[in-house]
């Protein structure tokens, strides 16, 4: 059957497009116990605001919930992928495969904005294809998953829809986001972030190359090349980076006095 279970299906969602959740559910790949969870993971704040309703009865406390599972599993997989890595490679990795840019290409793919609840400014203005709305959506999704049937349900999902891709989206620079890689990587040893400044520019006005250094604790790490600042910003994160990478690598085992 494809159409959402009614019985229960609490007054303030109105008449959903039940055929239209059933066929969602169908490629998510859970149907749900509890109807009002899923409800509850497709509502935007834009429409609780439109329909008088309080902030917490949107999808966002669906959505902190959501991220921590989402974290246990993807940290569990990297855990056992890569038993050499210590915690900052780790911690890169898993911030990359939980990123907006990751998340948000699996609520396209889900087709996500089809049945989320928006306000009609917030469609009209493109809200069901916007990345950050998709991919606070997913999150939610996965929280109310796990409240519906436990680890035991969310982790199929979570395998399939990320997980069984993870080496596709750690060899891409797609979904990179080197700038935010480098803030989470140095943020434990460090009491500030890294600040970026433009060191000089070439050419004329309208084809200028930009040359940005990144310090991290003061001590400058990289310096990126791009066609605008942002790109050698990126350039200048993603440098640095292997700069880590490799003085983690060739740094010298600890020697015990015991």
């Amino acid at each position: 059957m494809g159409s959402l279970a009614r019985q229960g299906l609490d007054e303030k969602w109105g008449e959903p497009d039940h055929e239209a959740l059933g066929a969602f559910q169908e490629r998510l790949g859970h149907r749900f116990r509890d109807s009002n969870l899923l409800m509850l993971a497709l509502s935007h704040r834009s429409w609780i605001f439109d329909h008088g309703m309080e902030r917490f009865q949107s999808n966002e406390r669906l959505e902190f919930l959501g991220d921590s599972v989402l974290g246990l599993l993807i940290n569990e997989t990297l855990f056992h992928d890569n038993p050499r890595f210590g915690e900052g490679e780790l911690t890169q990795r898993k911030s990359l495969l939980a990123s907006k840019s990751i998340l948000g290409r699996v609520g396209l793919d889900l087709r996500l904005g089809e049945v989320m609840l928006l306000s009609e400014n917030e469609r009209e203005t493109g809200g069901a294809w916007r990345e950050s709305i998709l991919a606070d959506a997913v999150e939610a999704l996965l929280g109310a998953v796990y409240l519906d049937g436990g680890l035991d349900a969310v982790r199929p999902l979570v395998t399939r829809l990320i997980l069984d891709r993870r080496f596709e989206f750690l060899d891409s620079d797609e979904h990179r986001n080197y700038k935010s890689l480098l803030q989470e990587r140095v943020q434990a040893d460090y009491p500030s972030p890294p600040r970026y400044r433009v060191v000089d520019t070439v050419g004329p006005d309208h084809s200028k190359d930009f040359f940005v250094q990144v310090s991290v604790g003061g001590s400058p790490l990289a310096t990126g090349q791009g066609r605008s600042k942002k790109d050698a910003e990126k350039e200048a994160a993603r440098l640095a980076l292997e700069q880590l990478d490799e003085e983690a690598g060739s740094a010298p085992p600890e020697i015990s006095d015991d």
